[in-house]
Parts: structure tokens; sequence; C-alpha cells
């Protein structure tokens, strides 16, 4: 692609009055169509030795790093925070009505 292509590209989607048909990727779907494979079902995924804040491309370090995509249901990740206090952030895709459920299995573990 070249600069030409881009430009051409982008005259043609601010000229359509509809670009919905146009958001048909995968990425930016609504997640409501992500797969439902049951529960209990986790995915979990632990990014917290990774020097993910340590990152610095030229314009300061990240102030968040996070998944760009939960796509399906119970697919959680845990990360450190950018305060590097220990503590922890936890992106986590779960259906409403499973989250008190959630909650009281992962805090009587820590209160124990």
């Amino acid at each position: 692609m070249d600069d030409e292509y881009i430009r051409s590209a982008l005259d043609f989607i601010s000229s359509q009055k509809d670009v919905s048909g146009l958001r048909s990727n995968f990425h930016i779907q609504g997640y409501s169509e992500a797969p439902f494979l049951g529960n209990p079902n986790i995915s979990l995924g632990s990014w917290i030795g990774l020097p993910i804040y340590d990152a610095d491309f030229g314009w300061g370090k990240p102030i968040y790093v996070g998944p760009g995509l939960l796509n399906m249901d119970g697919k959680s990740f845990i990360m450190p925070s950018p305060t590097a206090d220990g503590s922890l952030i936890i992106a986590l895709r779960l259906q409403t009505q499973y989250m008190d459920s959630f909650k009281k299995i992962f805090y009587e573990d820590i209160m124990e």
C-alpha cells in the first residue's frame, strides 16, 4: 500500500452514507457474537512477569497496557498495575449472571 491507495480508500469511506457494512472485521464486531461454550469456562493468561510498562517508544512510558480483545466468554488476563506497587489488574469477560458466583469463589481463597 502506498499513500495514494490509502487516500483513495479514505475518500471512498467518507463518501458512504452508511459505513456499517464496512465494519465486518472480527475485531470490531459486537462482542455479543463471540462463541459461548457453556459454563464453567475460564481461560486465564498471566502477564504478571512481562515488563509491559518498561516500553518507551520515545514519548514516555505507557500509563496502561491491556488486551486488545476479550473475544470469548471466560477469557481473562492478569496484569501488573502501572503503579508498580504489587497490585494487579484483571481483565475478564464473563456473563453478568455469573459474576456473583465468580466473585464469591475468587474472594473465598483470598480471605482464608
